[in-house]
């Protein structure tokens, strides 16, 4: 039995064995019938040893009265072997008991070759054994047991026992009967079963997966190259002398498909080929042959035309201009100008571009000669062509012309028909910018008269009409100032006026003015003589002399535009508290008499005016005066916003009480400081009762002008 078998089921299998031995001895004691040969004194002692070196051995003892007849034992050829196996092949036979009462048979059986020892500890079946052990389907007799035919530990046939014929199948693994053969039935951790053989599932010679045993799908590295499992799947490892991975393969170095390179697989870096062959050059990729209609020029395959020197394999340069290709093979060669190209426009002997020449037509006409391969005329010389001329242009005898045969100087200024003559000037030429007396002819003669004079230029003098002017002390005889005529359209000046008589009347200096302190003053707008000599305006005031009255003027200063009451306009910048009742402008009244210039606001029944100054500034004091006459006065507020109708901030700080007089008055001066949050500064002026006027009102900032400052 194969070795193979585990040592439970042996030891089962002997004991089974004895037992059977054990039986077929009993049945031939049995047959032998008491008194025959001595009788049965004794059963069999069932301590009896089955000696495992020849099967079982006869060792009954003899009863009392005849003993048992041993007839030899059980005689095997082999025993139960000391591999585990029961391989008794022989049969139970008696060979030679011999009965005698009272001594026990000797022992009859010889022993077995193999075996071994073992108890016997199986009853002797009670009634005869006739019949050999058989077992049922699906089943099979291995060494006296019924085993499973799909037992692999038995072989998988239906009647051998051998299970030599069964695969190694490796740690992890098991093993299966399948139609009669012992195969693996499933492969341990990390291999797989291939052809009845578990494998490595990282063997690239099954393929590379867990299931798959098909190394077909691997690459073919060549001769001294390797593949290997890489995540599954079946990669090249390493390839052989010569060759290099490119993708999963491995190709030749010289293959220029590749690159031509011991590392690269970029075929990127050869050059076009074109219908021609690349090949691997000391590692460069390089044109190897050229297809037809091309040739290597350098490094590429160029067409053999004649930008490319035609066939000729020496050349690559480009044909010249007057080559092409031609002959078999075509090499660049010179092709000869036609001779209507070459001759056309020309005379005499042209090359034929190609080391040849063309006769061409020759000259004649206008251009009889033959110079530069051009027809031409050849022009006459300066000599030739100015013999009996001595000045102006003259033909060369080609269409052209020289452009003088000289220049006429001296009493024959004038070439006409290229000789030097003199040609008189016209009376018109000689007497042009003259209106009087002879002049030269230009050739010697004389133009008698140019014209004569008279009326105011009645003298000719260098041949012009002229008037010789009076005597500048005759014409300002009796003048003092201003212009005299001289006799011939022009002026003297006879003298300048100053002093006390500044303006000339007359050509007589005068005083139109008043004499003041020996001054002639104009005392209608001196301020220091304003009317008469004894009144002088208070320019510090702001007066000045206007129609010879002192005027006062507007300050510079003044906050309130207009406030002189100048125009009616002015008094349009002020609005009214009295629904426009009570209040007038009038030009016809001003304070000092100025009426053409100025003017008043009359006031009359309550009526009263305001303005708003819309600039006030914190902490500034502001000053306020007018010039009034009658019951009319004016006061004034701050507020907090810039239109004079917000909150009023302090008390009424401007009290211009009414000056009460009939004439003109100055109200006098009233300041106050704008407080905290003031804006602004609405000033009011209302008749008081009885009416007034006003002139003049002023607001000034930081400090007081008064009037006209």
């Amino acid at each position: 039995m194969n070795n193979k078998m585990d040592s439970t089921f042996f030891t089962r299998l002997v004991g089974l064995t004895v037992v059977v031995l054990m039986s077929v001895s009993c049945r031939d004691v049995r047959q032998n019938a008491p008194g025959s040969d001595g009788g049965l004194d004794a059963p069999v002692d069932s301590a009896t040893d089955a000696k495992g070196s020849g099967g079982h051995a006869g060792s009954a003892t003899g009863g009392a009265g005849g003993g048992v007849v041993a007839s030899g034992g059980a005689i095997g050829s082999g025993g139960a072997t000391a591999s585990g196996g029961v391989s008794g092949s022989g049969g139970v036979t008696g060979s030679g008991g011999a009965a005698h009462g009272g001594g026990g048979g000797p022992a009859g059986g010889s022993p077995g070759s193999g075996g071994m020892t073992m108890p016997i500890d199986a009853a002797v079946p009670d009634g005869p054994v006739d019949a050999p052990l058989t077992c049922s389907a699906p089943e099979k007799l291995c060494g006296g047991v019924c085993v499973a035919i799909s037992d692999p530990k038995y072989g998988c046939g239906t009647t051998s026992c051998d299970a030599s014929s069964c695969p190694t199948a490796g740690a992890g693994a098991t093993l299966v009967c399948q139609a009669g053969q012992c195969v693996v039935g499933s492969c341990g951790t990390g291999t797989k079963n291939c052809g009845g053989t578990c494998v490595s599932t990282t063997d690239p010679a099954y393929g590379c997966g867990a299931t798959t045993c098909d190394a077909t799908t691997c690459p073919n590295p060549g001769t001294g190259g390797t593949v290997i499992c890489q995540a599954g799947s079946c990669v090249v490892g390493t390839c052989p002398t010569n060759t290099k991975k490119c993708g999963n393969k491995c190709v030749s170095l010289a293959d220029p498909a590749y690159g031509c390179g011991a590392t690269t697989c970029d075929a990127t870096s050869c050059p076009a080929a074109g219908t021609g062959t690349l090949v691997c050059q000391a590692g460069a990729c390089v044109v190897g042959t050229c297809g037809a209609g091309t040739k290597k020029c350098g490094d590429k395959c160029v067409t053999t035309d004649a930008n490319n020197g035609c066939d000729d394999t020496a050349r690559c340069t480009a044909c010249a201009n007057t080559e092409a290709c031609m002959g078999s093979p075509s090499t660049c060669q010179c092709v000869p100008t036609p001779m209507a190209t070459a001759c056309n426009g020309k005379c005499g002997t042209v090359s034929n571009g190609c080391g040849g020449t063309y006769t061409c037509a020759g000259c004649s006409g206008s251009t009889p000669d033959c110079v530069n391969n051009k027809c031409v005329c050849t022009p006459m010389s300066m000599t030739t062509a100015c013999s009996g001329k001595n000045c102006g242009s003259v033909p060369d005898g080609c269409g052209g012309t020289i452009t003088s045969c000289g220049t006429c100087s001296g009493s024959t200024p004038n070439c006409v028909n290229n000789k030097c003559v003199c040609t008189p000037m016209s009376m018109t030429t000689a007497c042009s910018g003259k209106n009087c007396g002879s002049v030269p002819d230009g050739c010697g003669g004389t133009i008698p008269s140019c014209g004569t004079c008279g009326g105011s230029t009645p003298n000719c003098v260098n041949n012009k009409c002229v008037c010789t002017p009076i005597p500048m002390a005759t014409a300002c005889q009796g003048k003092t100032c201003g212009t005299a005529a001289d006799g011939c359209g022009n002026n003297y000046m006879c003298g300048s006026c100053g002093g006390s008589t500044p303006s000339c009347v007359n050509n007589n200096c005068v005083c139109s003015a008043t004499v003041c302190g020996s001054v002639c003053t104009n005392t209608s707008t001196d301020n220091s003589h304003c009317g008469n000599c004894a009144t002088s305006c208070n320019t510090g005031n702001g007066q000045s002399c206007t129609n010879g009255k002192c005027c006062t003027q507007q300050s510079s200063r003044d906050l309130i535009p207009g406030a002189g009451f100048n125009s009616q306009a002015n008094f349009g910048n002020w609005g009214t508290i009295s629904g426009g009742v009570g209040v007038q402008w009038t030009s016809q009244d001003d304070a000092d008499g100025c009426t053409s210039s100025s003017g008043s606001v009359v006031f009359t029944n309550g009526g009263g005016i305001h303005y708003c100054y819309k600039s006030a500034v914190e902490g500034t004091t502001y000053y306020l005066g007018m010039k009034g006459k009658g019951n009319v006065g004016c006061i004034g507020s701050f507020y907090t916003d810039t239109n004079c109708m917000g909150n009023g901030v302090g008390p009424d700080f401007f009290n211009l009480a009414p000056t009460g007089s009939a004439g003109w008055t100055d109200s006098g001066i009233q300041s106050a400081t704008a407080g905290s949050g003031a804006h602004s500064i609405d000033i009011q002026c209302f008749d008081n009762g009885g009416g007034g006027s006003i002139d003049q009102i002023y607001l000034n900032a930081g400090s007081s002008t008064g009037f006209g400052g």
